[in-house]
């Protein structure tokens, strides 16, 4: 049985999460490092406790669960250094579960929790949210990952570690091993909001140098010679990457293409030191959509360094293995050219006019309806693969992206009306789908539901998400500045992308007129062209031009984050008390 002790005669300067009042601290102690040991003692603690776990090699053969109460879960494990160079393992926990073993379902910033202290080798299972699992209220600060040795060590391929989803928090200080030689393994995986794919994420204003976004700051990434990131994001993910060490890897996202999630909404990568001695020549980053901001890297290693790639795989030309889920950019609407997977894809237009549904008629894979029945909505559907459909109509007036069965063929709601029709979505708000104008002016006075998903411009320009897109499809462009050796950015979109359009570069000859500028403020010129950028040095602020001249536009937030100080707080295992 777990031990509850309160230590009066100890306070400790509680993290940020919990305030800065000097308080006693109420300790739980496990009996033992066994997942059922550990369970108990979470049971017995109250919200605000500290529960404590021995050192010990246990495998946890259930899940251990926190949800509902703000904790702190300290092992023993030490990780020295910022970032760490090495840990003791201490508290060494086995998990190999069939889902996840670590989950922490309901975290916010009155039920925060903290994970430090703790030895996680992970084995050959691959949840699809991670063997330790973090989730809770959106646009919430809830946790703090730290002082952690995570340790993927598996043949099996694409194993994800660990998986974030909807809430913002910090994991600092950990040592990330990739041990194993498989190239789809990642120690890290951010999603902006799981259950609207991304939509409620780039529904909401740009977030960047704010402490919405999941930081991972003074970490080391460890890999055996990869070709696959560390880190991914998507479903709109924010998040912000930065004085971490990498080792023999890079880090990536993925976009609005070949899943059906939209992409990552913002990356801020800067002060990280890449050092590349595998036999794998690579970047130390690509952007598949949204915003970037990657500045004062450094890159080393006996390896050849590339550049940060921009890459879209909804062109035709691109060609990512003939798959395009949301299906390729053709200028209005959406194309359709492929489900092959089975979740729900959102919003999407159908180009091609259909028939009504009917009962008892065979139907081919893909094959476009446009239901004249239930369906007050006047949404469009498509059969996901070939099938004869029921005797009766289904209800198919679904929210946008629900979709339904006649009870022998599955429709896919592809969201609009007919091919033709005004459109999807809103005018103005472009990430808000719309069946009526009413819908769109409820969000802004005189916005109508005129758009498509991609751009009115050739070939679809601006795409859906796009390198360089923010908030309600508007341009506000990929920055890069002061990283060494600075590659600049490659561009592998053809004419989708332009360089001082959707993406600015470095340079050294900086005159307002291109790129991105660096310097003191006083040496910034008095003139320049739209969109440039110039970084001041002795303000740490990004400056961009608008069409009334300079305008501070990005602030780096606050190092070391706020929720890893007081250093009192950073080492709450035993030692501590």
């Amino acid at each position: 049985m777990s031990r509850i002790f309160i230590r009066l005669s100890f306070a400790i300067l509680l993290s940020a999460c919990f305030g800065t009042t000097v308080r006693a601290v109420t300790i739980v102690d496990a009996a033992s490092c066994s997942s059922s040991d550990v369970q108990t003692a979470i049971n017995n603690a109250a919200s605000g406790d500290v529960v404590v776990v021995p050192s010990g090699s246990c495998t946890w053969s259930s899940q251990v669960t926190i949800s509902g109460k703000a904790l702190t879960l300290a092992g023993q494990t030490v990780c020295t250094g910022s970032p760490p160079t090495s840990c003791t393992d201490n508290t060494n926990i086995a998990l190999n579960l069939s889902t996840e073993a670590l989950s922490i379902p309901s975290t916010s910033a009155t039920d925060f929790v903290r994970v430090t202290g703790f030895t996680f080798t992970i084995g050959a299972n691959d949840d699809s949210h991670g063997q330790i699992y973090f989730d809770g209220t959106f646009q919430t600060v809830g946790f703090r990952y730290d002082h952690n040795h995570q340790i993927v060590n598996t043949g099996n391929v694409g194993t994800i570690a660990m998986v974030i989803l909807d809430v913002f928090g910090v994991i600092d200080h950990n040592v990330f091993d990739i041990q194993d030689t498989d190239t789809s393994d990642h120690d890290v995986d951010v999603y902006g909001d799981w259950a609207s794919g991304g939509f409620v994420s780039w529904q909401q204003p740009s977030s960047l140098g704010t402490n919405q976004a999941v930081y991972m700051e003074s970490n080391t990434f460890n890999n055996a010679n990869q070709n696959e990131e560390c880190t991914d994001g998507y479903a709109g993910a924010r998040t912000v990457f930065r004085n971490n060490q990498v080792n023999n890897i890079f880090i990536g996202e993925h976009g609005t293409d070949t899943g059906s999630y939209r992409s990552t909404f913002s990356l801020e990568v800067y002060n990280n030191i890449f050092t590349n001695n595998s036999s794998t020549n690579f970047g130390m980053f690509q952007s598949r959509g949204g915003v970037v901001m990657i500045w004062g890297n450094t890159q080393n290693g006996s390896a050849v360094w590339g550049p940060v790639t921009l890459q879209y795989f909804r062109l035709a030309s691109f060609d990512h293995g003939g798959i395009a889920n949301w299906g390729y950019v053709d200028g209005t609407q959406w194309l359709l050219e492929s489900t092959t997977d089975t979740n729900q894809t959102q919003g999407r237009t159908n180009s091609t006019d259909g028939p009504n549904w009917t009962a008892n008629t065979a139907y081919v894979d893909l094959a476009p309806i446009i239901p004249t029945s239930n369906n007050s909505g006047g949404y469009n559907y498509t059969a996901q693969g070939a099938c004869v459909s029921g005797g009766s109509a289904p209800s198919f007036n679904q929210t946008m992206g629900g979709d339904t069965t006649d009870g022998t063929c599955t429709w896919y709601n592809e969201g609009g009306g007919p091919a033709g029709s005004a459109g999807a979505w809103c005018a103005i708000n472009r990430d808000f789908p719309a069946t009526s104008n009413a819908v769109c002016a409820a969000l802004t006075a005189g916005d109508t539901a005129t758009t498509f998903f991609d751009g009115s411009g050739a070939a679809g320009y601006p795409a859906r998400d796009q390198p360089g897109m923010t908030h309600n499809q508007v341009l506000a462009a990929d920055y890069e500045w002061i990283n060494t050796p600075d590659e600049g950015f490659q561009n592998q979109s053809g004419s989708l992308l332009a360089a001082n359009r959707d993406y600015y570069q470095y340079t050294t000859s900086f005159t307002g007129a291109t790129g991105v500028g660096s310097g003191l403020l006083s040496a910034r010129p008095a003139t320049c062209v739209p969109q440039v950028a110039y970084w001041a040095t002795d303000q740490n602020t990004l400056y961009k031009c608008a069409t009334a001249g300079w305008t501070a536009y990005y602030t780096p937030f606050t190092f070391p984050d706020p929720l890893t100080i007081p250093a009192a707080a950073s080492s709450l295992n035993a030692t501590a008390f």
